[in-house]
């Protein structure tokens, strides 16, 4: 385990199943607690369940995100990726930015799941890119017992606030490409407030949103050997 403070660089790993079922099997659920749209996916013995949380509609539709997600049930983990807002609040500019409102809805989604599906009783973890990085941090600071794990995939987790991201107590890792300055920047601003453990895992020549090939699956490969570690 790395100690708090430590941010050590790891090389891109590949994600390889190591369970049975069909991984790319997933349905539509709708958390009605907040009215939000979601694509739950889980392959035959999952470990834990991991809420790919997204600040903006149809999040859950993009084919990177699947992507991802895809890659974690390979390694035999349920996903739940939600969308925080719906097509008509993408609209409004306060509303995709409202963090403390999109963590209010990650915090009931991560409740409806405790209570809903079948993996309830699996251990949770959250993985957020973009202003989801920020969301996933700050819902963590207010569940210290809901999440026990959690990505960042580039983006805003700086946006999380300090005194936030002090009490954070789940382990982080942070997922960059090597040409996302800004990116960078962001995780290491966020990494100085942290008070857990946490980690800074670069993908080499990947730009922000990891559309470079073969970029989607060493996310996977980083965020399924850090849920591995810390969601056993």
């Amino acid at each position: 385990m790395v100690p708090a403070g430590r941010t050590p660089l790891v090389r891109p790993l590949s994600v390889s199943s190591a369970t049975s079922g069909n991984v790319h099997d997933q349905r539509a659920v709708f958390i009605d607690s907040v009215g939000l749209h979601g694509v739950f996916g889980s392959p035959g013995r999952a470990t834990a369940t991991i809420i790919l949380a997204f600040a903006r509609a149809n999040g859950r539709l993009g084919p990177r995100n699947n992507q991802l997600a895809e890659g974690l049930r390979g390694a035999g983990f349920a996903t739940l990726l939600v969308d925080l807002l719906s097509q008509r609040e993408e609209g409004d500019p306060a509303l995709a930015e409202d963090v403390e409102l999109l963590t209010a809805r990650l915090s009931a989604t991560a409740g409806w799941l405790g209570e809903t599906l079948r993996t309830s009783a699996l251990p949770v973890g959250y993985l957020g890119n973009g202003l989801g990085a920020a969301v996933v941090l700050r819902a963590a600071s207010t569940q210290p017992r809901k999440v026990q794990a959690i990505v960042c995939c580039g983006g805003r987790p700086d946006l999380a606030v300090s005194s936030a991201l002090s009490r954070v107590r789940a382990p982080v890792q942070f997922i960059v490409g090597g040409r996302d300055m800004a990116g960078l920047v962001a995780s290491r601003d966020a990494m100085a407030h942290l008070r857990c453990v946490h980690e800074l895992s670069i993908v080499p020549n990947a730009h922000r949103h990891f559309e470079d090939p073969g970029a989607i699956d060493s996310v996977a490969g980083h965020a399924a050997h850090w849920f591995r570690r810390h969601l056993s």
